[in-house]
């Protein structure tokens, strides 16, 4: 029986799914704003800031629980990093404002990869193809 995605989110309580992950480079990372959210709001994270901050979700494979982009606390923090205007300015990418709402307020265990199907819409010449790919 071949996978699906839609039934598999549903099935198993997943937030997210992602075919690949990677990292950015520093500068699009709004790692220093991240952290500033976590002190003044007083948000404990549920994967450690340090170890991941850079992190992003390829964009070729992904899926989302509508609700979690909805809630109050994503929208927030979204409200937060926009209003720092580093989007703009400091090219911050969405796909790694992404892992670390994530992080903050999603357990690893709702995270779900998806790096056999995602492999099926990579083009040849990217690097998306590795199903070594270290689930969250």
């Amino acid at each position: 029986r071949p996978l699906r995605p839609g039934e598999t989110m549903a099935r198993g309580d997943f937030v997210y799914g992602y075919g690949k992950s990677t990292h950015d480079p520093a500068e699009c990372s709004p790692y220093r704003a991240l952290h500033r959210y976590v002190e003044c709001v007083g948000v404990r994270p549920h994967v450690p800031l340090e170890s991941d901050e850079r992190r992003t979700y390829y964009g070729n494979f992904q899926l989302g629980l509508v609700d979690f982009f909805r809630s109050a606390q994503y929208r927030a923090f979204s409200h937060y990093v926009h209003r720092l205007g580093g989007i703009y300015t400091e090219r911050w990418s969405d796909q790694v404002h992404f892992f670390q709402s994530l992080s903050l307020f999603v357990e690893p265990t709702r995270v779900r990869n998806f790096a056999s199907i995602a492999a099926k819409f990579c083009h040849k010449s990217l690097d998306c193809l590795d199903e070594t790919v270290d689930p969250r």
